[in-house]
C-alpha cells in the first residue's frame, strides 16, 4: 500500500515552484497593507524635477554642482552622467550583415516584396 502524502501548510497554488511564493498572489485592487503605495495624485520624482527646472527653481549649474559633489564622493552613476554630458556617450559598434539597398536602388518587385513583408510583421 502506497503512503498518502498530506498537504503541508505551504501547499498553495505557487508552492513547490522554483522561486514561487507559498501564499497566493494579492487580488487586483487590494494592497497588502491598507494605504500602502504612493498616494493618488502624487507626482514621480522625474516630473517634479522637470517642473522645478522649467519653473527656474533649479538651474543646470546647480544640477552639475550636485553631480560633481556626488562624483567626488565616489558615486559611479553621477560620474557616468557627468562623462556622458561632457565628453559624449561612447560610440557603440554596430555590425551589419547583408546587402543594404535604398528604395531607389530596388526594383518594383523588390519594393512590393518588402512592403508585403512589413505589412505581415505589422499584423
Amino acid at each position: 500500500m502506497k503512503a498518502q502524502r498530506l498537504p503541508s501548510k505551504n501547499s498553495g497554488k505557487n508552492s513547490g515552484k522554483r522561486g514561487g511564493h507559498p501564499h497566493p498572489p494579492f487580488e487586483p485592487g487590494h494592497a497588502p497593507l491598507p494605504g500602502g503605495g504612493r498616494p493618488k495624485g502624487m507626482k514621480n520624482w522625474a516630473t517634479v524635477a522637470r517642473e522645478e527646472f522649467e519653473a527656474g527653481k533649479i538651474t543646470q549649474a546647480q544640477i552639475m554642482r550636485a553631480l560633481l559633489k556626488r562624483g567626488k564622493q565616489g558615486n559611479t552613476k553621477a560620474i557616468e552622467i557627468l562623462m556622458d554630458r561632457t565628453d559624449g556617450k561612447p560610440l557603440q559598434p554596430v555590425r551589419m550583415e547583408g546587402e543594404l539597398k535604398t528604395p531607389r536602388q530596388m526594383s518594383e518587385a523588390e519594393l512590393d516584396a518588402r512592403i508585403a513583408e512589413l505589412e505581415r510583421k505589422r499584423k
